[in-house]
């Protein structure tokens, strides 16, 4: 099974979708309660958010499709507000479960990096929601540093995420630039 590696188009956003869905729907049962999940996952409302973004946001969004199914992805751009001293940011990385501790993650990392590199943005955060032991292990595993916790409340629910950050982003091994 070969895993090709490529950027967004806007015929993109359903499969992206489908896969952003499917994490969620893999990842946070017992983090995030099942109403918000149900909520939050909505086929249709992610597939024109992400639409949205790869149409309008200036900011990179890698692809990993194997046998020419999207199995995950990875976005990042300039850090959103508060950026905690970093230049970038890794907005998001998802896999199906499938296609999880494959190495694609790191690849879709280290591509994202690389983009980030060319646009001058030398440092980056990411955000992680408390918990979620796979996502924590993997970005410390890129070198990345627990920064401080955060608040925040979605549909209503309070909860709490994890800002990690790299001062200088890493050659994620096998990353190519």
């Amino acid at each position: 099974m070969k895993i090709v590696y490529r950027r967004a188009t806007l015929e993109d956003a359903s499969p992206v979708a489908r896969v952003h869905c499917a994490s969620w729907r893999s990842t946070y049962p017992g983090l995030i309660p099942d109403h918000v999940i149900d909520a939050w996952a909505d086929i249709e409302r992610r597939t024109d958010g992400w639409r949205r973004i790869i149409n309008e946001r200036p900011e990179t969004l890698w692809l990993a499709a194997r046998d020419g199914e999207v199995v995950g992805f990875a976005d990042g751009g300039v850090a959103r507000v508060p950026n905690d001293g970093m230049a970038g940011q890794l907005f998001g990385i998802y896999l199906l479960a499938t296609a999880q501790r494959s190495g694609i993650g790191r690849e879709l990392v280290s591509r994202v990096f690389s983009d980030l590199r060319k646009a001058g943005l030398g440092s980056a955060r990411v955000e992680v929601l408390k918990g979620n032991l796979p996502a924590i292990r993997f970005y410390e595993s890129l070198g990345a540093r627990l920064i401080r916790d955060a608040l925040f409340e979605m549909m209503g629910e309070s909860m709490i995420e994890l800002v990690y950050g790299w001062d200088e982003l890493p050659r994620v091994d096998g990353g190519h630039d």
